[in-house]
């Protein structure tokens, strides 16, 4: 308690103008989870606002920003009941997008969002949305399940070794060069590393973008022990949301089928169409391959 001074300093050779607010977080317009609420940043577009609200330990939250991205450019921060900040912008092309959160205590929280002079306002809501499923997942085996509630989660669990080698196939769900119309899929391992995020919808596992999928190459697993991928909706940067059915396998390599070469091989993708075959044949050094697609027929 006492006298607080704020010093602002022009290292340039200029003259500048210094418009601000200070803004006290015990003034936080309170909100309510689970709630649309309406982000206005002034006249300026500029102006900082402050939410408050209550969650408690462990409760899992999902920020969803109901406007499209292309028009909801804002810096953004949350802190917790101690005043620690547990999440912020990164950068100014850092957008306020599928942001996930499990509170680390009880208490009140603070937003807070501010303008960057481009949009006036935007669409909010804070969900709190059920616990997460976890179920075994098998190799090799289709799954497929849906997600009711953006921020919803369903978690597959499997073992997994060192030097392991697996495609990501996704088999509901369409993928365009504009936008993905699939859930997100991600491969977490053991220690809480990442392997791939994906759309379900595609074979891609490795562009993080969830934009202009691409075919690309399988993961190769660097630790043993207990891995989870998991499920969950996304709003795309279109402003879309996406929720319902996905579907996918996650397929070993050591299992593919073993083909010799200058031998005709006959195969499908399934009756959706989107299934992928794995194959393994045998070559030496320098070898010359020339593969000789015979037939392609739609199902």
């Amino acid at each position: 308690e006492g006298v607080y001074y704020l010093v602002f300093r022009n290292s340039s050779a200029f003259e500048q103008t210094i418009v601000f607010r200070l803004l006290a977080f015990e003034d936080a317009v309170s909100v309510s989870l689970d709630s649309d609420f309406t982000v206005e940043f002034g006249d300026s577009a500029r102006e900082s606002r402050l939410y408050r609200f209550a969650a408690t330990e462990s409760q899992y939250l999902f920020f969803d920003t109901q406007t499209s991205l292309f028009n909801a450019s804002s810096e953004y921060a949350l802190f917790g009941p101690d005043g620690e900040k547990l999440f912020q912008s990164a950068s100014a092309n850092d957008n306020f997008k599928n942001i996930e959160l499990t509170a680390p205590s009880s208490g009140d929280y603070t937003l807070v969002l501010g303008g960057r002079g481009t949009t006036p306002s935007y669409d909010l809501r804070i969900v709190t949305p059920e616990a997460s499923s976890v179920a075994a997942l098998t190799l090799g085996e289709p799954v497929r399940s849906e997600i009711n509630e953006l921020g919803d989660q369903d978690t597959y669990t499997f073992e997994g070794s060192a030097g392991q080698t697996l495609w990501f196939d996704g088999l509901l769900g369409t993928a365009t060069l504009a936008r993905f119309e699939t859930l997100k899929a991600r491969l977490i391992g053991p220690s809480g590393r990442e392997y791939f995020n994906t759309g379900t919808g595609t074979n891609n596992i490795t562009d993080t973008s969830r934009f202009s999928p691409l075919l690309t190459s399988p993961v190769r697993l660097a630790e043993a022990g207990t891995y989870r991928l998991i499920d969950d909706g996304l709003t795309d940067r279109f402003g879309e949301t996406t929720v319902g059915e996905y579907g996918f396998r996650l397929l070993d390599l050591a299992e593919a089928e073993i083909t010799s070469l200058d031998t005709d091989i006959t195969g499908d993708f399934g009756v959706s169409g989107k299934e992928t075959r794995l194959y393994r044949f045998t070559a030496t050094a320098g070898q010359y391959l020339f593969f000789d697609v015979q037939t392609l027929e739609n199902p």
